[in-house]
């Protein structure tokens, strides 16, 4: 979930207040997902405009036969109608797979009896969630910015055990709920990303809700441990001008983020 560059579209200058991220070229190609979300909205007003744009010319004349009299009778065939296109299945979600294998998923919270020790570095003006917060998150974030008081950037943190999953396909899933979401527009997909040290799916892109278009980034990590697997979730969301607070937060996490499992 690390945010490297200045990709179309991505307002950088709150990165700048926390000093400058280094990217090498491996961070580049791993394309995280907060970072390609930026890109992804760039591409899609640009898209969204030229269909505008478009929508508004005239279409070409058909062309005629330079052979045809005054007396001919005979006429083109009606073009067949569009077949509408059949709407997008429904993703395969991690909640399904847990349906189907019949697990129930154990939510921890810190100090829970076998819970991980975890510990993350956020910066400067990210504050606790208080009743923003999810009753099942291990723990809340917001960009606490006077600006940005009706609809804060948010990163949760869920942490649950999976007696009898198998870790593998925990991450195959994992991505389905974002897919899953209204207008979605996907920047970027990778199941062999890397989450404190542990393979992850990490997915990202843009969605609509209330009419507005929001972004969102979700890196998943599924821990294998006796009996099941731990399953760490990191998600950061926000309103489309919320990207400068994420990209520092982001970069926060993957830097400093550390799990013990017990």
């Amino acid at each position: 979930m690390h945010l490297c560059g200045t990709g179309a579209g991505i307002n950088v200058r709150a990165a700048a207040r926390v000093g400058p991220v280094v990217c090498n070229r491996r961070q580049e190609t791993e394309m995280l997902p907060i970072r390609v979300a930026g890109v992804a909205l760039a591409v899609a007003v640009t898209a969204l405009s030229a269909g505008a744009c478009s929508s508004n010319s005239k279409p070409a004349p058909a062309a005629t036969s330079a052979s045809s009299s005054p007396s001919s009778t005979s006429s083109a065939a009606a073009p067949n109608p569009p077949t509408p296109s059949a709407p997008a299945a429904s993703k395969k979600t991690l909640q399904d797979y847990l349906h189907e294998k019949n697990i129930t998923a154990q939510q921890l919270h810190p100090g829970d009896p076998g819970a991980p020790t975890i510990t993350m570095t956020l910066p400067q003006g990210w504050v606790d969630a208080g009743p923003l917060a999810p009753k099942e998150a291990w723990t809340a974030s917001k960009f606490d910015d006077p600006s940005m008081t009706n609809d804060p950037p948010t990163i949760v943190v869920l942490v649950s055990k999976l007696p009898g999953a198998n870790a593998d396909e925990v991450l195959q899933y994992a991505p389905g709920e974002l897919q899953n979401l209204t207008g979605w527009q996907d920047a970027g997909t990778n199941c062999d990303a890397k989450l404190a040290g542990f393979k992850a799916c990490q997915v990202g892109g843009m969605y609509t809700q209330d009419g507005k278009d929001r972004m969102v980034a979700q890196k998943t990590s599924a821990i294998p441990t006796q009996g099941g697997v731990l399953l760490l979730q990191v998600k950061a969301s926000g309103a489309k001008q919320t990207i400068g607070p994420l990209m520092d937060a982001t970069a926060a996490i993957d830097k400093s983020l550390k799990v013990t499992a017990p």
